[in-house]
Formats: C-alpha cells, sequence, structure tokens
C-alpha cells in the first residue's frame, strides 16, 4: 500500500454504504435489547440475530443455519446452546435424518419474536420522523430489494400472523442480515488478499479505531460493552500484528492502539472489497437508485448523531462525542426522556435534571475532559434511580 494514499483511504472506509448502513444497524440492535430487557426478556445477546430470524415454523438445522449465514457449525451451536438455556429455543428430532435434530422456537420465543418486531416498528416510525415518511418508505424498500436480490430470508415470520419480509417491524432484521452479509463477505475477500488470522470479533475493535489511535474504554463505551471485553479483542488484534499501544497525547496515563502498517494495508484491502461490493449492490439496484440508498443511509446516520471514528480527524472533542452515543443510548429509555430532549440545536437538558446538576455543583456544559466524565458518572447514577 502507498501510505501517501492512508488519509484518503481511511476516509473511505470511515464514510461508505457499508459503514453506514452497520453502524445504523447496532444503534437500532442497542435500542431493541433495551427495550427488551425492560419487558422482562433475560440474557439477550445481539449475537442471537444470528440464529433466531432464522428457524423455520417446521424447525431447522444447525448446519443449514451456519451455511447460510457463512458461520462455523460450532460457532451456531453455541449460540444455539446458549439460547435454548435461556428457553427461546426447543431441539426436536428430524424426521428426514434419525442422527440429526432441529431447532425450533418454543412458545417464549415465538413471543421475542412478535415483541420484537413490535419495538422495531416503534424504532422505525422514529426513523421516518426524522427522514420524512417518502424517504423512509423508499429506503425500506431499497434494503429489502437488496435483502432479496442477497438470497437473504426471514423463516422466523412466518410464525407471526401478518408479519412478512414487507411489513413494518421487519427493517432491523433486514439491516442485520444484511450487515453480517457483508461484514462475512468483507472478511472473506481480507483472507483471500492474506489476511488468513483475521476473525469476525476483530471489527468490534478495528470498526472504532481512529486514524491517530483511539482508546480501549472509549471503543466499549460506544458499544456498551466491558473495557475487558474489547481488551482482550485488542490484544489478538496486536498479536495478529495489525494494531500497536502508544501513548496517548491527551492523557500520559492511557496508552492508544494505532494502526500499524500491516493494518493500514489491512485498512486499504477491506476498501478495494467495499467497492467490489457496491458493485454487487448495484447489479441489484441500478446506480440511480444506488445512489439514493448511499445519500438515505448517510442522511440518517447523520440524524442518529452517530460518530465515525474518525471525529478526532475533524477536530471535534472525542468526550463529547461520547457523551453524544450515550445519550443518543438513552434516548428510548423512560428515565432519560425524562433528563433531557432532543430540539434543533442539539440536545437540552430538562429544568429538573439542571436543577439536580446545579444541586451537585457540576456544570453540564463544560467541555473539559474531567467535567464530563464527571457528568456522565453523576447523570448515570441520577437515571438508575
Amino acid at each position: 500500500m502507498n501510505h501517501a494514499h492512508w488519509p484518503d483511504t481511511y476516509q473511505h472506509y470511515c464514510h461508505n454504504l457499508c459503514r453506514h448502513l452497520g453502524d445504523i444497524s447496532r444503534v437500532t440492535e442497542q435500542q431493541l435489547m433495551q427495550r427488551m430487557v425492560q419487558q422482562g426478556y433475560e440474557g439477550l445477546r445481539p449475537t442471537w440475530v444470528q440464529v433466531l430470524p432464522h428457524i423455520s415454523p417446521e424447525g431447522t438445522r444447525i448446519v443449514d443455519i451456519a451455511r447460510h449465514q457463512g458461520i462455523s457449525k460450532q460457532a451456531i451451536g453455541q449460540l444455539v446452546s446458549e439460547i435454548e438455556s435461556h428457553g427461546y429455543l426447543l431441539r426436536l428430532s428430524d424426521e428426514q435424518d434419525q442422527r440429526s435434530r432441529r431447532i425450533a422456537l418454543s412458545p417464549r420465543g415465538i413471543a421475542l419474536i412478535a415483541d420484537a418486531a413490535k419495538i422495531t416498528t416503534s424504532v422505525e416510525q422514529d426513523f421516518a420522523t426524522r427522514l420524512g415518511k417518502q424517504d423512509f418508505k423508499l429506503l425500506s424498500q431499497l434494503l429489502r430489494r437488496l435483502f432479496r436480490g442477497f438470497g437473504l430470508g426471514y423463516p422466523a415470520a412466518e410464525l407471526l400472523p401478518g408479519l412478512d419480509n414487507a411489513s413494518s417491524g421487519t427493517l432491523s432484521v433486514h439491516m442485520n442480515a444484511l450487515t453480517n452479509l457483508f461484514e462475512q463477505r468483507l472478511m472473506d475477500a481480507a483472507i483471500a488478499k492474506g489476511h488468513k488470522s483475521l476473525k469476525r470479533s476483530f471489527g468490534m475493535v478495528l470498526l472504532f479505531l481512529g486514524e491517530t489511535g483511539t482508546r480501549i474504554i472509549d471503543i466499549a463505551r460506544i458499544q456498551g460493552v466491558s473495557k475487558q471485553a474489547i481488551s482482550q479483542i485488542a490484544q489478538a488484534i496486536e498479536n495478529a500484528g495489525y494494531l500497536k499501544r502508544e501513548e496517548d497525547p491527551t492523557d500520559r496515563r492511557s496508552r492508544s492502539l494505532v494502526f500499524t502498517s500491516k493494518g493500514k494495508a489491512l485498512i486499504h484491502d477491506a476498501v478495494v472489497a467495499m467497492h467490489a461490493l457496491e458493485q454487487e449492490m448495484e447489479a441489484i439496484l441500478g446506480k440511480k437508485d444506488l445512489q439514493q440508498l448511499r445519500d438515505l443511509l448517510a442522511r440518517l446516520h447523520n440524524q442518529l448523531g452517530i460518530a465515525g471514528p474518525d471525529a478526532s480527524a475533524i477536530h471535534v472533542d472525542r468526550e463529547t462525542h461520547l457523551l453524544n452515543h450515550w445519550l443518543a443510548a438513552l434516548a428510548s429509555l423512560p428515565q432519560g426522556e425524562a433528563c433531557f430532549r432532543k430540539t434543533r440545536q442539539g440536545w437540552q437538558l430538562t429544568e429538573e435534571t439542571l436543577q439536580t446538576l446545579q444541586a451537585l455543583q457540576i456544570d453540564p456544559h463544560q467541555t473539559d475532559t474531567q467535567q464530563t466524565r464527571q457528568w456522565l458518572r453523576v447523570m448515570s447514577r441520577h437515571l438508575s434511580e
């Protein structure tokens, strides 16, 4: 790779159709998980989407889900066991093959799918408000065409009366299925280029790495996962030679993850693969409709306030971006709605919340890093009450 082209390559990596689709899908999943937990569903994990929507009414074999998802049979088997342990799946004998067993949704699993569809419908209504009904309808249609064009399906929809691949409440499934497919295709392309040690879990770090580096704790905050989980993945990526650790110029007590030359070559190969993938999309949608999809996803990405990993490159304070992520994630929570509201000027705290902070002698308008972190801690306690 010509390192003189690295800034342009990195910008393409941060701002493209696949990135915007994946980011919106991730935010939607986070909102969905939060609301499902509030309704009493326990132990939910985003990775379950690789299994639950793909189970047909008569049951589905693990090997078939693995083949369709492009994931190993062992990995899907582990997910199935985990989901089954929470009471959402049943194992049935396979009449066609006595050596094999099928998995089916239990009554609780069917209820989970139904409630998830209802919640997704409310998330879609928020998207429609942000984009406008006509543009949202167009976005849904374009994603549905890609979903079908790539041969994807939603077998579990057959279990719910009135729900099918064209109805509301399925946008999340379409986005997630396309995101998983694109991630798998991009990984396959990278492996074909010689990146043999690459794993899908690496995306939890690589997708959030800034051009000049990012701290592990910041990546963990954005995704709502533990620092330990991100640290373990980062260590594996570092061992593979794609990352190194350097002193954080803004905080000498911290260290940032930065791309190595090998890591930059990986990103270059990923950008080339993205272009090839978009050519496949163009064959399905046509050039004009593909551009419309790009524009709509970019608009929604911006409307949702999703900060890209290149935030530091455009001189925007990193803590402010993390704060926006934190507020956006809480927007769907009843407690969160009581603390702040979204206006044309951005996020504004309610009078009650301002009074709470003032009583604690904290100024929410300070942009100082330490002050912002202190605000996050205090507001977290306030919201949990």
